[in-house]
């Protein structure tokens, strides 16, 4: 099977790149990796290929979510993937508002197991306390990034992929309750 390739934005890569540069990579980390092994597959987002995009997409999600729980590269990604989304010719938009509907829906994974007596006698109050206060700060960090970008949500209420607009809806729904002004 050949494999058609996706309509080139020639910019892409350097637009990304641009967005890219200012993490902290060394210091963020995803649900397995640090943030340095991660970089590559933000790249591949912006691949004329399928599979690679595609793979991109898989492995970042596997990162940046995990059975609910958020990280802090999570917040960071945020910018990257809604200028995708902002794209009317990227082709992975599906799966790139999946991927934040899920970041959307996320927490902090001291702040979901904080109750369970377990996990208190396993990391003790003062950890769990301390976490939570650092998990708080990059959960503010990613709705506000989320509702920063709620104009591109707007936009994509109109696309005529009707999952696209089912989406944008979910994820406005979300960041609605978060969101200062009105969304």
């Amino acid at each position: 099977m050949i494999e058609t390739k996706a309509p080139h934005i020639p910019y892409l890569k350097k637009a990304l790149y641009s967005r890219l540069r200012k993490f902290p990579w060394r210091r963020l980390e995803g649900a397995y990796s640090k943030g340095t092994q991660l970089r590559k597959y933000f790249f591949d987002l912006a691949s004329p290929s399928k599979m690679e995009r595609r793979n991109g997409l898989t492995v970042l999600g596997e990162e940046l979510e995990h059975q609910g729980t958020v990280y802090e590269l999570s917040a960071y990604a945020i910018g990257p993937l809604t200028y995708l989304l902002n794209r009317p010719r990227y082709p992975e938009r599906r799966r790139v508002l999946d991927l934040l509907l899920r970041l959307a829906c996320g927490t902090g994974g001291f702040t979901a197991h904080r109750k369970l007596s377990i996990f208190r006698d396993m990391h003790g109050e003062k950890k769990i306390t301390r976490e939570v206060l650092k998990e708080a700060s990059f959960l503010k960090k990613l709705r506000t990034h989320l509702i920063e970008a709620k104009d591109v949500f707007y936009l994509l209420l109109k696309d005529r992929d009707p999952h696209v607009g089912s989406a944008a809806t979910a994820i406005l729904g979300r960041i609605r309750g978060n969101a200062r002004e009105r969304v």
